[in-house]
């Protein structure tokens, strides 16, 4: 009797032996078209971060909406703390300004107590919707960090080299500095300062490396004219606007503009 249990015992144990090596070495599953929720952590914020680029640069509210109802979960809370992570690693870029917007869009319009309650801030800068009339928050302050290098660098004069105006549905409403030296090595550390009315801001070039040592950026507003200033230039740059580009169908887009500046 004993024997007849061990050998069940051994048969059972011999099946599931097989059957987990022909499930995970001769036909293991193969997962396709995989629902965007059921992503690993890291995969869904990549996902997310995909999706607010994409919204930053055409402003089609409806179509980010459609791809936001991929995650039934999403809440606006989750947007922004998403948006505060990637900040910290990537800096204010496109998908940043994409969360920040769609998480405020997601929460819907502050209850009028609130809004009237609401403390102005002194920068107050809307991110554009170019094809839907609705009126967002700025981004949100509760990241406020500004990444600063170690050594600062000063130009002792600077010139402009080129201004150019890029439209590129990736790149967006960016304005770019470069700023190498008379030998054409890249300058890190430079302070540049934005004026607009109403507001200013700055940055330094060297920030993101993988772009180039002597590259800094800044997300701009559509309709906006920006005055760009360096030590060592000697009359600041005035009238910097996001282009008006056109894609096919006859619709229009922001796109960014690029300065070089040669220094010693």
């Amino acid at each position: 009797m004993r024997s007849r249990w061990l050998a069940l015992a051994a048969g059972l144990l011999a099946g599931l032996a097989l059957g987990a090596g022909y499930a995970w070495l001769v036909r293991p599953a193969r997962f396709a078209d995989a629902a965007p929720a059921t992503l690993r952590a890291d995969f869904r914020d990549e996902y997310l971060a995909l999706i607010a680029s994409a919204y930053q640069a055409s402003g089609d509210v409806p179509r980010a909406q459609a791809r936001l109802a991929l995650f039934a979960d999403i809440a606006p809370e989750d947007l922004t703390a998403l948006a505060a992570r990637h900040a910290l690693v990537h800096g204010a870029d496109a998908a940043v300004r994409g969360l920040a917007t769609l998480a405020a869009i997601a929460a819907g319009p502050p209850s009028p107590t609130a809004a009237s309650s609401a403390t102005p801030t002194a920068r107050a800068r809307q991110t554009p919707l170019a094809t839907f009339p609705l009126s967002v928050s700025p981004f949100p302050s509760a990241v406020p960090f500004t990444r600063v290098p170690s050594a600062a660098t000063a130009m002792a004069s600077l010139r402009l080299l080129s201004r150019d105006e890029m439209c590129d549905p990736l790149v967006g409403l960016r304005l770019e500095v470069r700023v190498r030296t008379r030998s054409g090595a890249p300058a890190s550390g430079v302070e540049v300062r934005v004026r607009w009315t109403g507001g200013s801001d700055h940055f330094f070039t060297g920030l993101k490396p993988s772009m180039d040592a002597g590259y800094g950026d800044f997300a701009m507003d559509p309709d906006t004219d920006y005055q760009v200033e360096l030590t060592g230039l000697a009359v600041p740059l005035t009238g910097v606007r996001a282009p008006a580009c056109s894609r096919g169908g006859g619709a229009v887009y922001y796109g960014g503009v690029r300065l070089i500046f040669e220094g010693e």
